[in-house]
């Protein structure tokens, strides 16, 4: 057995403190796949109900084309279903992957925040600061240079900018929760793209914000140098205003 920063590891990790969440988040993506779900069944419903309409009124060959013609339309609906599915099983990877971390650190999922559209998928807070993750689970070749994303040749909006936003609306929100903490919170807060799928191949060139696969994730945070005034009970503070906050926003919306 060993210690690294205060953490255990080796054999007896399992008898160590782990990681607090916070937040258990993934109701947003569940509402999400919910609505996508209805939406395809609508589709589908839809489908059948005009193909044999017209099979009776017309003749069978129109009820055919007509089938054709909804499933067509039902295929972008299967889409975001699919995608909605893919991010709810990267989200939860990445909380089972940062359970590892003691319990110095906590885990707020879902971040929904005033004046700020998107979501922010997770907000570490620990000894080393404030990390606001975003996750990504895309297979095949994923390239990055100058802010420009492709994913398998398909240009893609850029996600090292989102997450830098939502790093800034998480300070911003933070620094108005608790002004007592004053300009420390500038230095604090980060942003970090995780990408999750086992089957992703990366290469970075100038980004906004680190990005990095789900394998060195924990090292990352690991090697960061942890900043003087962090104790457990700010952490704690911290995280449990970003809850809050995450959970009036969503009433509010």
């Amino acid at each position: 057995m060993r210690r690294r920063g205060g953490r255990t590891t080796g054999p007896l990790r399992a008898l160590h403190s782990v990681m607090k969440l916070e937040r258990a988040g993934s109701a947003y993506l569940a509402a999400r796949e919910r609505r996508h779900r209805l939406e395809l069944m609508g589709f589908a419903g839809a489908g059948l109900v005009a193909s044999v309409a017209a099979s009776l009124a017309v003749n069978p060959l129109v009820g055919i084309v007509t089938g054709l013609a909804a499933g067509s339309m039902a295929g972008p609906a299967l889409g975001r279903l699919r995608n909605v599915r893919a991010g709810r099983l990267g989200e939860g990877s990445v909380t089972e992957l940062l359970e590892r971390l003691s319990d110095d650190y906590f885990l707020v999922n879902d971040v929904v925040l005033p004046y700020y559209a998107a979501t922010v998928d997770h907000v570490l807070i620990g000894p080393f600061g404030v990390m606001a993750i975003e996750t990504k689970r895309w297979a095949g070749s994923i390239r990055v240079r100058n802010n420009r994303w492709r994913v398998n040749g398909i240009p893609r909006g850029d996600v090292a900018r989102q997450v830098t936003d939502g790093a800034l609306a998480v300070r911003e929100f933070l620094s108005r929760a608790h002004p007592e903490l004053g300009r420390s919170l500038l230095r604090w807060v980060e942003g970090v793209v995780v990408l999750t799928h086992p089957l992703c191949r990366v290469k970075v060139d100038r980004t906004w914000a680190p990005v990095v696969r789900f394998s060195e994730l924990v090292s990352l945070i690991e090697a960061k140098e942890p900043r003087p005034r962090y104790t457990p009970e700010l952490g704690h503070m911290l995280a449990g205003a970003l809850a809050r906050g995450a959970r009036e926003s969503i009433l509010t919306a």
